[in-house]
């Protein structure tokens, strides 16, 4: 059975530039929190792979925590945070399954990540997970691939190199489902390690959701919207054909926690 995020895939990950998406968002983030005048102290990332973006927020000043349901991309979160001598809690958890209570000002989840929460219900559980850990008046910033992006965008090229390194090797081959709306992502990596290579393959899957419906779910959980754009780095509308939204919602003040049908359960299969 083909892993997701193993610790294999957490090494490539980390050295070969996966990761120089969360890098740049942790550089636009203090602009866009400017922009819509939060101050936040401690911040929640969900999920946060191998730590780029909580590291880079904790050499910032911001008290930080990640969770991650991978055990392998925790690891090299922990020993980026030793090696940056900065504290980050870093939390072995489930996104649809959150324990945290009124803990934090901001939640974020970056790099598509809630795109692979393929079930609607799923996604909800994760927003309700984001509403309960926000103190009221807190913030939940994310971003998701759009349907044209995984539909289109990743079919345009079916078949490329992503990486061709000196002792790597890794080819990315995507299909698309019109039916389920899902977008499956092959990765085959070769990694040459002490004058040998080894193969081994990932295979990932992005569900697409239209704008109306990630709405829809977020006023399920109570959340209030702030911001919708297209690119945070302009922080303008998002257009037709567009790759990703980016989207900046509120818990109320005031507010109790999301409904009783949202509330904290049990997971029964991983999500990111």
């Amino acid at each position: 059975m083909m892993s997701v995020y193993g610790p294999d895939f957490a090494e490539v990950y980390s050295k070969f530039g996966y990761s120089e998406f969360s890098a740049r968002v942790a550089e636009l983030l203090p602009k866009v929190l400017a922009r819509l005048h939060v101050k936040p102290r401690e911040i929640l990332d969900m999920p946060c792979g191998e730590g780029t973006f909580a590291v880079a927020m904790a050499k910032k000043g911001y008290r930080m925590s990640g969770v991650d349901r991978s055990a392998g991309m925790l690891t090299l979160a922990r020993r980026k945070a030793r090696e940056a001598h900065v504290p980050v809690r870093f939390i072995k958890r489930d996104v649809r399954s959150l324990r945290f209570r009124e803990e934090f000002d901001l939640v974020t989840s970056w790099y598509d990540s809630l795109n692979y929460l393929l079930r609607p219900n799923d996604l909800v559980s994760a927003f309700a997970g984001a509403f309960r850990a926000l103190r009221p008046g807190g913030v939940f910033l994310f971003d998701m691939n759009t349907p044209g992006t995984l539909s289109k965008g990743w079919q345009r090229h079916p078949s490329f190199v992503e990486v061709d390194a000196r002792n790597a090797f890794v080819i990315h081959r995507s299909t698309w489902n019109a039916r389920s709306r899902v977008a499956t992502l092959k990765v085959t990596c070769f990694v040459g390690r002490d004058g040998r290579w080894s193969r081994f393959d990932e295979l990932h899957r992005e569900r697409a959701y239209p704008l109306v419906a990630i709405r829809a779910c977020l006023r399920r959980v109570g959340f209030a919207e702030l911001a919708c754009w297209g690119s945070i780095r302009q922080m303008t509308p998002p257009r037709r054909g567009g790759r990703k939204y980016w989207i900046a919602v509120q818990r109320p003040v005031g507010s109790g926690g999301p409904s009783p049908r949202f509330a904290e359960r049990p997971s029964g299969r991983k999500g990111q």
